[in-house]
């Protein structure tokens, strides 16, 4: 069994959010080496695990408040996956829609963050991204 410990992280040279995270054993010892941390991903199998590590861009860098190796899912898509959240044609979000929150749904799901809740809007959109990955 494995913790992951994750953190929303600002980038401000790509201007959105990055999702951090970490895995350790229980007793706190780091997890490392991507295979490793690939396998300590909930709910997986190994045919769904190639394809995430094709799909995901997930890399490992100091994390930048805390200055010890984690692992982030790359933001070179974010600001394409939060144009995404726009209903019917429309330039941007809706002004109900969090967008943060709807983000970290979508992208929380690709490293193992699997409860945060998916707006409904969102659904369609989810269902689409899984669909590509299938």
């Amino acid at each position: 069994m494995a913790v992951f410990e994750y953190h929303v992280v600002y980038s401000q040279a790509y201007a959105v959010p990055v999702l951090y995270f970490s895995v350790t054993e229980l007793d706190g010892t780091p997890i490392s080496g991507d295979e490793a941390v690939w396998r300590h991903l909930p709910n997986h199998d190994e045919n769904t695990l190639a394809q995430m590590r094709e799909q995901t861009a997930v890399s490992q860098a100091d994390h930048p408040a805390l200055q010890r190796p984690f692992y982030f899912v790359h933001p070179c898509r974010t600001a394409e996956m939060l144009a995404a959240t726009a209903v019917d044609g429309a330039a941007t979000p809706p002004a109900e829609l969090n967008v943060v929150l709807s983000w970290l749904s979508l992208t929380g799901r690709e490293v193992g963050l699997n409860n945060v809740p998916l707006p409904a809007e969102l659904q369609p959109l989810a269902e689409t991204i899984q669909s590509r990955q299938a």
